[in-house]
């Protein structure tokens, strides 16, 4: 199983002939962008296992602390890890199947005020967890399940993470007709898609700073930032 986190690629850096597969594709799906810890998860044969952007497979908290027992992080991965195998959530999640997901776990950031910071991105969040789920996978084929199936394990899980306190949210936001916007520059298509996915009720979710949005055309994935996040990994 492949767990290395995939870069994707800004839309001013795609190559001419992807931009032209985006602008001829007749529609495209949108998701919103998540700024938070890359994990994957799943169950085999009743054991919860779980793999993050660094590491593949990690099936003890106690893993992550022998990684590095000095390390804080390596520690608030473990209580995460802990926290994520002894909820019911993950207990109701069907054997082969695999949960992409970005956490935003309040001991992997900090609070400022009302807005919890992971990144430099603040997320108006209350909760000590929550997770966006970006995908859900077979783990034979590593491709996404069909759309019923996708439906049926989420709204599983959000019910289950509701009754522990924990806010678990899907990130699609709207398919939309590619025709329908702007033609020309790539820069009016980055403008009209944002204008859009921000009058989206779940663009609200994560409060008024959002990283921006990933964009499925046909095979071409691209990613779009907001101006306001552009400005905050300058300080970084």
């Amino acid at each position: 199983m492949n767990l290395k986190r995939v870069s994707i690629p800004h839309l001013e850096n795609l190559t001419d002939e992807q931009w032209n597969n985006v602008r001829n594709a007749p529609n495209m799906d949108v998701n919103l962008k998540v700024d938070g810890a890359g994990i994957r998860f799943w169950n085999e044969d009743g054991k919860f296992i779980m793999g993050t952007s660094r590491v593949g497979r990690i099936e003890s908290a106690q893993q992550f602390i022998d990684h590095n027992p000095l390390s804080k992080r390596c520690h608030t991965y473990a209580d995460l890890f802990q926290t994520l195998e002894e909820s019911q959530l993950v207990k109701t999640l069907p054997e082969g199947i695999v949960v992409v997901a970005e956490v935003l776990y309040k001991p992997l950031g900090y609070r400022d005020g009302v807005n919890h910071i992971y990144v430099k991105v603040p997320y108006r969040i209350s909760n000590n967890l929550a997770i966006a789920v970006i995908d859900i996978l077979d783990a034979d084929s590593m491709m996404s399940v069909d759309e019923h199936a996708h439906h049926k394990i989420m709204m599983k899980m959000i019910v289950e993470a509701g009754v522990e306190g924990i806010l678990l949210f899907g990130t699609w936001l709207f398919n939309l007709d590619v025709g329908l916007l702007r033609s020309g520059r790539r820069e009016a298509f980055r403008q009209d898609i944002l204008s859009i996915a921000e009058k989206d009720a779940f663009w609200t979710l994560l409060g008024d700073m959002n990283e921006g949005i990933v964009c499925h055309a046909g095979a071409t994935v691209f990613k779009i930032t907001t101006d306001e996040y552009r400005e905050l990994r300058k300080q970084k």
